[in-house]
């Protein structure tokens, strides 16, 4: 053990190999970029990411002429995965937090009203998410206000689940092997 981690150490001190390197080939009019990350290992792996990244593995001997033309022979697959991905990421705009917008709140949806007040509040009302704010063409003023409830109703509900929870279940004892124990 002591042997192959010295190794691995020395491989990685002085080998580039062992750096991840970005490469881009084209599928029909689509670019596909993909990172080639090199390990001492006999096959190649190609791995399409939830955020449609593509890594490559690749054995420390392979050449990137090889690296590339494999690439080539899987991009119609690494392009399916893509769109596959890109269908799961978010469809929603960057808030603007200005008046009529929707904002998602405990997994529904509520329309953004903009009121002026003396005094800075918000309230929730059938549907609406109300800010009462002196500045209401301050959109920064009032997307951290919005945001300070938001945080501040979660937080307090977490911590009334985790009470709720300590009551209903009691407090969880952990032995000197780190097993939890009754």
């Amino acid at each position: 053990m002591v042997v192959a981690n010295a190794a691995f150490q020395r491989l990685q001190r002085t080998s580039p190999a062992w750096m991840s390197v970005g490469y881009k080939i084209q599928y029909g009019t689509q670019p596909i970029e993909f990172t080639v990350v090199r390990r001492e290992r006999c096959t190649m792996q190609i791995s399409v990411l939830p955020d449609s990244s593509v890594e490559v593995v690749a054995p420390v001997s392979v050449d990137e002429k090889d690296i590339v033309t494999r690439m080539h022979k899987r991009a119609g697959w690494i392009h399916k995965q893509m769109r596959f991905f890109q269908q799961y990421q978010p469809r929603t705009p960057d808030r603007r937090f200005v008046a009529g917008e929707t904002h998602l709140y405990l997994g529904r949806r509520y329309r953004l009203k903009i009121v002026r007040g003396e005094q800075s509040a918000i309230k929730l009302k059938r549907g609406v998410i109300e800010v009462h704010t002196r500045f209401p063409s301050r959109k920064a003023a009032i997307r951290e206000q919005v945001e300070q409830w938001i945080f501040g109703i979660v937080g307090v509900n977490m911590m009334q689940l985790q009470s709720e929870w300590l009551i209903a279940e009691g407090p969880a004892r952990v032995s000197s092997h780190g097993y939890f124990t009754d």
